[in-house]
């Protein structure tokens, strides 16, 4: 059984020696060459793919690291003006400690664990899921934050929750 490399692979093959040299060689007008040109320039090998995916998860942890800074301001934006409604109950108890610092380093410290994971399993197709998930997750919540600012004063709930003290409306005391 004779081995072959292909694209830099090696390959293990049925053909023994002498019947793999006794094939002719594909010339520069053989549709054989012109086909496997092709077939070659439009499909990336292993490593190729994985240095795509290398590039695309980064940039997709890159991507999430901004978007989490930007919740970050806005929070702590709506948190020193206004108030909000919180829906996370664990955010919502980091907030009654009354400290920025505590929720950035809180934001900070999940942020970096998530990152950190994403980078670590960016060669595995599992890590890109879990990169393209976090973004959508930040790009629902960029979403939500667009339209909470546009509408936040003239709502029901934001009025609701400064007049009642409504368990999930959190502002930090001045």
């Amino acid at each position: 059984m004779a081995s072959f490399t292909i694209f830099g692979r090696a390959h293990g093959g049925s053909m023994s020696a002498r019947a793999m040299s006794a094939t002719p060689a594909a010339g520069p007008g053989d549709s054989r060459s012109t086909a496997l040109a092709a077939s070659s320039a439009s499909t990336a090998s292993g490593p190729e793919r994985l240095a795509r995916r290398d590039v695309r998860v980064v940039l997709l942890v890159a991507l999430v690291l901004l978007m989490c800074a930007v919740d970050l301001i806005v929070t702590l934006n709506y948190l020193n003006t206004a108030g909000f409604n919180e829906a996370n109950p664990l955010a919502r108890w980091i907030m009654q400690f009354n400290c920025g610092w505590i929720l950035a380093g809180w934001k900070l410290l999940l942020t970096t664990i998530t990152c950190g994971l994403l980078c670590f399993t960016r060669r595995h197709l599992s890590g890109e899921i879990g990169a393209w998930v976090c973004l959508g997750v930040m790009l629902w919540l960029m979403a939500r934050w667009h339209t909470y600012s546009d509408s936040a004063h003239s709502t029901v709930e934001f009025r609701y929750g400064v007049e009642h003290a409504n368990v999930e409306f959190v502002r930090f005391d001045e």
